[in-house]
């Protein structure tokens, strides 16, 4: 069915995100860029998750109808 296709896929993107969020912080980290880091983990990682999670939403509600 068309929900579990779609379910399929936004577990798959937001653990893509994840993956690339730990390499991320994990990098920044060990390249030893801490003002960095901090910025990274603190403030733009949690704007890339409100971002994702705004266009899942608003694609769930005008493409899927739901």
């Amino acid at each position: 069915p068309e929900g579990v296709r779609h379910t399929r896929r936004v577990t798959q993107i937001w653990c893509g995100f994840f993956v690339f969020n730990g390499i991320t912080a994990a990098v920044l980290a060990l390249w030893q860029h801490y003002d960095w880091w901090a910025v990274y983990t603190g403030i733009v990682s949690y704007i890339l998750m409100g971002l994702l999670f705004a266009g899942e939403w608003i694609y769930r509600k005008l493409v899927l109808k739901v």
